[in-house]
């Protein structure tokens, strides 16, 4: 199977593809299939200059106007799918002009290699694509991987919305009611940091550094576990969080409000942080590392082994390297 855009460019292909025709509905103009299965398949979804998709295209001219089943008065063609799965596809969502990057996901250009996906019902209705995944794995250009994935999925022109969202990566498990992204049209991908809105509520989720490494790395460096609980929203280059509880360790746990704002760019990165609670002990503070020397982030003086525990509340604001604090 070979689709192309109006391009001349590969949009869908497939070396094998397996399909259970359910019906169509000519009412409604939706075509059903009961189970489609594809191997080798390459999906090669771009977007041009004035933020519009090739998938659009694709829609909008999947039947000549002339056949019998795109009629001037009928409604656009729907397609619809009650199980699908993917054997070792590729996924590829580049944007107009993408920036190079060395490090981490590139968002205006990324590609999923050694795809494995098993979902169910998929809905395709004009530029809405909306799916249940039960498991789905692959493997980022960048080195992510993917183990297992599972979500209900939904992605127009506007927003990419991850509902129910399981995540199991680089030593991370991460559970997110929602994970929502918006934007102001599809060409606002080309510059995810800076406009594309984020809103994730996190339950219970193992997070490590060298995971979200990926996504800002210049904390690929640090070698930090810990578990979540709360509210992140703003934008990669603005993030706000509130009432986001972390714990990590034996004894560390914070209660916080924050806003960070200049991310990815760690050493120009200014932090204002609420500590509602702040506790923790020596052994737990150093057991934060870098991942090139195995050196404690932070040396405390030996005299803290004799204190259990310690407890601040207040406020922090300034850079990694240059900061005030306040509080007790």
């Amino acid at each position: 199977v070979f689709i192309e855009d109006l391009k001349k460019d590969t949009l869908i292909a497939a070396k094998t593809i397996k399909v259970s025709l359910l019906w169509l509905n000519t009412d409604a103009n939706v075509l059903k299939f009961n189970r489609v299965n594809l191997t080798d398949l390459y999906i090669n979804f771009n977007i041009d200059s004035l933020g519009n998709m090739n998938l659009e295209y694709l829609i909008n001219n999947i039947f000549p106007p002339d056949t019998t089943i795109t009629r001037p008065s009928s409604k656009p063609l729907g397609i619809e799918i009650k199980n699908i799965e993917i054997e070792n596809g590729r996924f590829r969502l580049s944007s107009y002009n993408p920036t190079k990057q060395v490090n981490g996901i590139n968002f205006e250009d990324m590609d999923l290699r050694k795809l494995n996906l098993d979902a169910r019902d998929l809905e395709l209705h004009r530029d809405t694509i909306s799916l249940i995944v039960n498991n789905l794995s692959f493997i980022e250009k960048s080195g992510f991987n993917a183990e297992r994935i599972r979500t209900e999925f939904s992605m127009c022109n506007k927003h990419i919305n991850f509902d129910k969202l399981r995540i199991k990566a680089y030593g991370s498990y991460l559970q997110l009611p929602y994970l929502h992204l918006s934007f102001d049209g599809m060409d606002k991908m080309s510059n995810f940091i800076e406009e594309v809105r984020l809103d994730m509520q996190f339950e219970n989720s193992i997070l490590k550094t060298q995971t979200i490494g990926y996504i800002v790395p210049s904390l690929s460096n640090y070698d930090i576990e810990a578990v979540l609980n709360g509210n992140v929203n703003g934008t990669v280059s603005d993030l706000r969080a509130k009432n986001l509880v972390i714990t990590s360790g034996t004894q560390t746990r914070m209660s916080t409000n924050f806003r960070i704002t200049g991310l990815p760019d760690i050493e120009r990165t200014l932090m204002i942080i609420d500590f509602k609670e702040l506790s923790s002990s020596k052994d737990d503070i150093e057991q934060f590392r870098l991942v090139d020397t195995k050196q404690p982030l932070i040396s405390l003086p030996s005299e803290l082994n004799k204190l259990n525990k310690i407890t601040y509340k207040g406020n922090f604001t300034g850079f990694i390297n240059n900061f005030v604090a306040f509080g007790n």
